[in-house]
């Protein structure tokens, strides 16, 4: 393999696509460590968001950001166990959940795209 230069990318789409690619196509054992990994990812990412609530919202209104947040989260999981259900039921197996999954990951990723820089938040800040 080759060493990696200044002028390439440490990381380019191609590869990250043909590594997931292998992930869509696991079955049995190697899928339940791909899942167990996932889980691990998304519930270390709970106190994440908790302390990110705590810091940047005002106490006043710290309290109704959490209940919509945990109502969301809530219903989008009763609608997700049904939706698991019908695709992992179909033909496709675990292949049709992980490429939902896949789908939905990379709409997160595209509206994230739309998030004010920092630059700009800077520039929107009142002086005290």
């Amino acid at each position: 393999m080759a060493e990696p230069v200044a002028s390439q990318p440490l990381l380019r789409v191609q590869d990250v696509a043909v590594r997931f690619g292998g992930i869509i196509a696991l079955d049995g054992w190697p899928m339940l460590a791909v899942a167990l990994l996932m889980m691990m990812a998304i519930f270390g990412q709970i106190p994440l968001n908790d302390g990110i609530v705590g810091k940047y919202v005002a106490d006043e209104y710290r309290a109704r950001v959490l209940s919509v947040r945990y109502v969301v989260s809530l219903s989008v999981a009763a609608i997700g166990i049904k939706l698991i259900s019908e695709l992992h039921g179909g033909e496709g197996g675990f292949r049709s959940v992980f490429m939902v999954l896949a789908a939905l990951a990379c709409a997160v990723f595209a509206s994230a795209l739309f998030f004010p820089s920092r630059r700009a938040l800077s520039r929107q800040a009142v002086p005290a």
